[in-house]
């Protein structure tokens, strides 16, 4: 006699998805947290290029397109690719702006 098994249903709550507008502001959080680090890179910057000038260093952009380039994508792409694609692999699969009770009141 064979025995039929059965795999057992796995019942989950069911998910309420934020709205568009909701994913909107949390794009625009997102972008506002992005050109903080895009500011604080160019200040970076210019505080490297200010204290070599007093030191007496010369620091110049490489004239080198490829290693300007590699430089630009090290610096800023990469880390904002990076800092979405890890926010949209979390186990919440959604950018963390998004999941933060009471989020958007104040807006």
């Amino acid at each position: 006699m064979k025995t039929v098994h059965e795999e057992p249903t796995l019942i989950s709550p069911p998910t309420q998805f934020a709205g568009v507008a909701i994913r909107l502001k949390a794009l625009a959080f997102d972008y506002l947290l992005i050109s903080a680090y895009i500011f604080l890179l160019a200040a970076v910057s210019m505080a490297v290029i200010k204290i070599s000038g007093v030191l007496g260093l010369s620091l110049r952009w490489p004239e080198n397109p490829v290693l300007a380039d590699l430089m630009a994508f090290i610096t800023l792409i990469l880390p904002v690719s990076l800092y979405f694609a890890l926010s949209e692999s979390s186990r919440y699969l959604e950018p963390w702006a998004v999941l933060i009770p009471g989020r958007w009141s104040a807006l």
